[in-house]
This record gives structure tokens, sequence and C-alpha cells, in this order.
């Protein structure tokens, strides 16, 4: 962690040399880390043991640092190595650190997943998980959460309303979760081509997202990644 104000580096974890991959290389054991906006907590995907007992087998997990009470905690128990399936992408904090949005291929729900990507949400204190979206045979992508933890967006060749029924390769189209009225609904509607990397602002109100298609009717007829902005009311 580096702080702004003091010029100084803290070092969070402190774990032994990696063994060697078949490559020679060693083997990455810390995968991502996300602070909250607040600046008080970091949520770190980890194969390592950080909790002291809690991780000896080594499969890829959750674990919570809390940089006030200088405190790490385990918020995910799975067994077996496929673990979080943190390599779908880092992890999104709500301000306070409370929720957290993330990819995983693992049964966190405990409802007969089959192996496909969902999109969870953790209940942080309580370390509660809820599935937010589920794949089926099609692709999800980039979760992005708002400040309060209310809104969640996210890309996705799913159908998940009937509106996303484009005929041959499947479309990827940028989703919003409400999670109090546990909605999805489909922002982006384009034909054949690739809406992607959604990132939302603390209000919920603002929606960063690439693009190759020619949204504002005019502006992007080479159909070039572009970065466009979608107002959400």
């Amino acid at each position: 962690m580096f702080e702004r104000k003091t010029g100084r580096f803290t070092q969070i974890t402190h774990t032994l040399s990696s063994p060697a991959s078949g490559e020679g290389f060693s083997r990455v054991v810390h995968s991502g880390a996300v602070i909250s906006p607040d600046g008080t907590k970091v949520v770190i995907a980890s194969a390592a043991d950080l909790a002291e007992g809690e991780n000896k087998e080594g499969v890829a997990q959750f674990f919570l640092y809390d940089l006030t009470r200088k405190t790490m905690t385990q918020l995910t128990h799975m067994k077996g190595k496929s673990g979080m399936g943190h390599q779908h992408g880092p992890p999104a904090l709500s301000d306070d650190g409370s929720r957290l949005v993330f990819l995983s291929t693992s049964d966190l729900a405990h409802d007969d997943h089959d192996g496909q990507p969902a999109i969870f949400l953790m209940d942080v204190p309580k370390a509660v998980v809820t599935p937010v979206a589920k794949a089926t045979r099609c692709q999800l992508h980039s979760p992005s959460i708002n400040g309060d933890g209310t809104r969640i967006t996210f890309a996705s060749t799913c159908n998940f309303t009937g509106e996303n029924k484009d005929p041959g390769i499947p479309n990827m189209e940028i989703f919003l979760y409400n999670t109090a009225t546990k909605v999805i609904t489909q922002l982006t509607h384009t034909l054949r081509d690739f809406n992607h990397t959604p990132s939302m602002d603390r209000s919920g109100k603002r929606i960063a997202f690439g693009s190759d298609r020619d949204i504002h009717r005019g502006s992007n007829l080479d159909e070039n990644s572009e970065i466009f902005l979608a107002i959400v009311p």
C-alpha cells in the first residue's frame, strides 16, 4: 500500500518464497487486491495462508485486511484446487468495504452450480454470498459496484432479459443489477458488437465502458473500440 501524504509504502502480506512452476517461474500466490474507496479495508485474492492456519491447502480464497486494526480475516473457505476462480478478474468493493462483488466458477451459494461463471455479491461483515447472475453457455465479465453497494454493472453475452437475441455470434452487452429489487436491466442494445469493461461511479448513475459500436449514430462510423459514458436514471 502507498500512502500519498507520507510518500511511504507498507507491505501488507508477508509470505514465503513461492514454489517454481513448470516453466521455472514462481507461482503467483497473490493474484489481486482492491482497496475500499474510504481507504479502510483491502480485499486480497490469494492462495496463501494469510489468516494463520485457515488455508493450509493453498486454495485461492478472498481475505480482508483491516487497515485500521491491522488484522487479516479469511472471507471464503473453499475446498479443492479450483478455489475462488479469481482468474476472472479483480473484485470490486463498495465505499465502506461492506459489499464485495466478484466473478467465480465455484459453487459459493451451494446451489449445485455447474462450474459456469457467475457473479456473486458478498456481505463482507457476515461473509454471506448471494448470486447476482449466472452464465449458462455464455460469458460474464468485469463486475463493478457503486458506492453504497445498491447497483452492480457487468458485461455479458447472456440473454437475461430477453433482449439479447443476436443471431449467430453472441453479442456482448452492458447490464445493470439492482441489489434491492434483484432486477437485471440491459443497458446497451447493439447487433453483433462488443461492449465491454464497464466501470460505475460512486452514485451509480454513470457507467463508462468500451464499445466498437456506433452508439451515437455517426460518431464512430469506423467501428473502432472507443470509450462511452452511459447516464442511468
